[in-house]
């Protein structure tokens, strides 16, 4: 009777085992087949993240960014005839830091930067290096200078990001400007239409600049560094600075 019974325990333990193992070999190959498919959707996923980057499609792009004037009150006299770096600072600043200001806080902001450019002894026009300096020492923001940046390359980083242009105001010639036409100016674009072909700029050198549309083209033309002379801004090097918004 004892044999008996052993035996039946015996075999009913190499079954519970079989079945044990039976279910084990079910999991790990339902585990293999969720791990294929995983690895399949991160391989597609980064081939259409690489495929946008390197090829942007026709798009429309436009960030809700706060618009400032250079002159915020209407004074385009003194030191507001100059101080398109600092409008475009205080507009990338603005977007986390300051939901709501007044044409008073922002004239008072922008007096503050230009004292504290002063103080460093930093002229009334600004290279993109000074002005990145200002951005981080002024509101902690961090951004990342880019050389020789192409109409593409521009496009993939304004799918999340806005950029920071040095620029002749010259070639930019933008209707609206006060006579004579800027020689060295800035602007924040903050999209652009592959429909018209054209940048979505914040302009802080008018009133009118909100939103404001330069042809790829001209933006391309006008891109120039400031060289320490309006005689040479026309040599000046061709970068961009990427910012969070």
């Amino acid at each position: 009777m004892l044999r008996h019974v052993t035996r039946v325990v015996v075999a009913a333990d190499d079954s519970s085992r079989l079945v044990y193992r039976s279910w084990y070999t079910l999991d790990m190959k339902r585990a293999a087949v969720i791990i294929v498919l995983v690895l399949i959707g991160t391989l597609i996923l980064w081939g259409r993240y690489e495929d946008r980057r390197l090829h942007p499609r026709e798009f429309f792009v436009e960030h809700q960014v706060p618009f400032f004037s250079q002159a915020p009150t209407g004074n385009w006299n003194g030191l507001f005839q100059n101080a398109c770096e600092e409008a475009v600072i205080l507009m990338v600043a603005a977007v986390r830091q300051f939901p709501y200001l007044t044409p008073f806080d922002i004239e008072k902001k922008l007096i503050e930067m230009v004292r504290h450019e002063e103080q460093q002894g930093i002229g009334s026009s600004m290279t993109l290096a000074n002005t990145q300096k200002l951005l981080k020492v002024s509101y902690g923001v961090e951004s990342e200078m880019i050389e020789q940046p192409t109409i593409d390359v521009m496009k993939h980083y304004l799918q999340y990001r806005g950029l920071i242009v040095p620029a002749s105001g010259v070639v930019l010639a933008n209707p609206q400007f006060r006579q004579p036409l800027p020689p060295y100016h800035m602007i924040l674009i903050i999209g652009y239409d592959d429909a018209t072909g054209e940048f979505i700029v914040n302009d802080p050198g008018t009133r009118f600049g909100e939103s404001y549309r330069y042809s790829y083209d001209v933006v391309m033309d006008a891109m120039h560094d400031w060289t320490g002379s309006q005689a040479t801004i026309l040599r000046g090097e061709k970068r961009m600075l990427v910012v969070p918004l």
